[in-house]
């Protein structure tokens, strides 16, 4: 599946997203991935050649660095699984230092990559 064809395939999931009431956040230029939010919660998707794959979203640690994958490689993503992204941690992780954004702001605050580049979408 070629730039274009996925950045489509994701436009149209964005728009499932925004119809059961998550705001979503990407680059102002739409490319192959976004951020979703559900009151304080944070998820993440993108969209590769093999389909969609989605992961938690949390501060950097050198343990469990920035999220954990939930979904890989799906070709006909849900609301659901994007609700399943908010978990704190998958139910194989012990650690502890797993700390989440308290919300959207703190994580575009304290994300350099993110910064003025996203844009609700």
């Amino acid at each position: 599946m070629n730039e274009e064809a996925k950045t489509k395939e994701l436009k149209i999931f964005i728009e499932e997203l925004k119809k059961a009431g998550f705001k979503v956040y990407a680059p102002e230029e739409l490319t192959m991935y976004c951020n979703f939010v559900k009151g304080d919660s944070i998820g993440y998707v993108e969209c590769d050649d093999f389909g969609f794959n989605f992961s938690t979203v949390h501060k950097p640690n050198r343990y469990t660095g920035t999220g954990f994958s939930i979904y890989k490689n799906i070709g006909s993503p849900t609301v659901k699984m994007a609700q399943d992204c908010f978990v704190i941690a998958p139910h194989w992780e012990n650690s502890s230092s797993v700390k989440k954004y308290e919300n959207w702001e703190d994580y575009a605050n304290k994300n350099p990559l993110i910064g003025l580049r996203y844009v609700e979408v």
